[in-house]
């Protein structure tokens, strides 16, 4: 009995992976072992074989990041998305204002706040209903929080540029990308636990 094969190749395992046309279903898949226990399996192995089978290649992964500049981009884009939680829903108008925000409130702690640094911090604790001293110390602490957060993402992107600058094989792009990650997130929950917003 001749049996029509096409599309011969081998697999991983030595077994040949190929299309055989069987008489009712027609062009089907077929893996043919030298070793299958039925005489048509190794029967159909033997035929694949003189079709000079393909040989099987090794598939390489392929790097995330295939050079140095697309590495950084990725670092990059990986501190702005741990970072932007932080302030993603607070207008720029306000962020601007922060600092100066900050300011006012470490003043009125302090006892030593301005006309225009007490009104700041009285026209928020009107509308949300706090103490003004309590709402200072709130200010204050978010204010430390961010600072540290703002420092150790410019910490993260040099310690971590400078470990993809050592990098010879792209594919240990990745993991250092994603050390960066994890470090900079596990820093931020330290530095906003137990602060109130």
């Amino acid at each position: 009995m001749t049996i029509e094969i096409r599309n011969a190749s081998f697999s991983a395992g030595g077994v040949i992976l190929c299309e055989i046309n069987h008489s009712k279903f027609g062009w089907i898949p077929y893996s043919a072992n030298v070793d299958d226990q039925d005489e048509i399996g190794r029967k159909i192995h033997a035929e694949a074989l003189l079709l000079n089978p393909a040989h099987f290649v090794e598939s390489v992964p392929v790097a995330a990041f295939g050079s140095r500049s697309e590495a950084l981009s990725a670092l990059s884009a990986v501190i702005d998305s741990v970072m932007a939680p932080l302030s993603q829903f607070v207008p720029l108008d306000e962020r601007l204002g922060w600092g100066a925000k900050a300011a006012a409130a470490s003043a009125v702690i302090n006892g030593n706040a301005s006309s225009n640094q007490k009104a700041m911090i009285a026209a928020e604790a009107r509308i949300t209903q706090e103490d003004e001293g309590e709402l200072a110390q709130i200010i204050v602490s978010l204010s430390d929080a961010f600072s540290a957060a703002s420092g150790a993402a410019a910490g993260i992107r040099r310690k971590y540029r400078d470990l993809i600058d050592e990098i010879t094989d792209p594919h240990d792009y990745e993991e250092v990308i994603s050390s960066a990650e994890g470090e900079l997130s596990s820093l931020i929950s330290e530095y906003f636990a137990g602060v109130s917003q």
